[in-house]
């Protein structure tokens, strides 16, 4: 499959379903990485990251163009799952 073609079937998916909704652990370099790539593509989402240095994950997000107004401190699974539902990210030990 080309990748073209993969983005195409993203945007596809996410328009009949919602987005692929992401979460990851750890908000280091690689996690970075990770957060910057899934902001550019589309019919994804970043939905968590559990990171031990939230501000880590905080940056990463911002890093990937997010608002701060989207990205919320989470301290337990009920308020991940709010942020999620709210189209936020959550950052969460």
């Amino acid at each position: 499959m080309s990748h073209p073609q993969f983005a195409a079937e993203l945007l596809q998916r996410a328009e009949k379903h919602g987005p692929i909704t992401i979460g990851l652990a750890g908000a280091g370099q690689m996690g970075t990485d990770i957060v910057v790539q899934v902001a550019l593509m589309p019919g994804m989402r970043i939905g968590a990251i559990s990171e031990v240095r939230p501000q880590a994950a905080i940056d990463a997000a911002l890093l990937a163009g997010h608002d701060r107004a989207d990205i919320v401190q989470a301290p337990n699974a009920a308020a991940i799952d709010r942020a999620i539902e709210a189209g936020k990210i959550a950052v969460t030990e």
